[in-house]
């Protein structure tokens, strides 16, 4: 099984990854014209978009109010590529659901926030299937010639989230159309080639989690010794 994506750096360019001139997806973007380069496909077309549940779209408008034994019900907060909750904290009425069955989720997606956290990503785990979306969060159905961890990388990618948010409206509080999403352009390059860079980054974000482990520990043991380095330098023993 596939170990799940992880809070992997901003991929700023080709580098160790660049295979040569077209695996460089670092000009794939211009982002202050936007300008869609050879390298890029928007992301409507990387998508599943050939019938409605397939395609591009937010969830529920109004949820109305928890329902203990209803439908999960995903929000914003509940987005996170490494380590999603297993359940949704909030269920809405099945009557409400059925009436978005376009967003109702089966595994695998990719979702993205559409509202206020612009950007934020996640993939569905399993426990989630059956779930439906809130207004403020898309649900994007990768193709067959995208790998879903690559495509919520280049999503959380420096250029991409650039992008977003220099497309995004700020009304009562900041939104981004699904027309918009849907033009983000996405680099693509070879299935084989995207797996690679998916395996890189789960190593990096591997290395990360080594880093941070470490220095927790370092944390714990200069806290468990200052108390006694307190001690002595009271009593005038340093």
């Amino acid at each position: 099984m596939r170990r799940r994506l992880g809070n992997w750096p901003s991929y700023r360019d080709g580098g160790a990854l660049r295979r040569d001139a077209s695996s460089d997806w670092g000009d794939c973007l211009n982002v202050k014209t936007h300008e869609n380069t050879r390298n890029c496909l928007s992301l409507v077309i990387v998508s599943l978009a050939t019938d409605v549940e397939g395609k591009i779209s937010y969830g529920v408008l109004v949820p109305g109010n928890d329902i203990g034994d209803g439908v999960p019900f995903v929000r914003v907060q509940d987005l996170d590529v490494r380590n999603p909750p297993r359940e949704p904290n909030k269920r809405i009425a099945p009557t409400i659901d059925a009436q978005y069955n376009r967003t109702r989720l089966h595994g695998g997606e990719v979702l993205i926030a559409v509202v206020g956290s612009i950007g934020k990503v996640g993939i569905v785990p399993p426990t989630w299937v059956g779930a439906n979306i809130a207004r403020a969060v898309c649900r994007i159905v990768p193709g067959p010639e995208i790998d879903r961890y690559y495509l919520a990388a280049m999503l959380m990618s420096s250029n991409v989230q650039t992008y977003l948010k220099d497309t995004t409206r700020t009304l009562a509080q900041p939104t981004l159309n699904v027309r918009q999403l849907e033009q983000t352009p996405i680099p693509l390059v070879p299935l084989e080639e995207q797996h690679r860079i998916v395996a890189y980054l789960d190593s990096l974000q591997a290395k990360v989690d080594a880093l941070k482990h470490l220095q927790a520990q370092t944390q714990a043991e200069l806290d468990a010794l200052l108390p006694s380095v307190l001690d002595r330098a009271f009593k005038g023993e340093l």
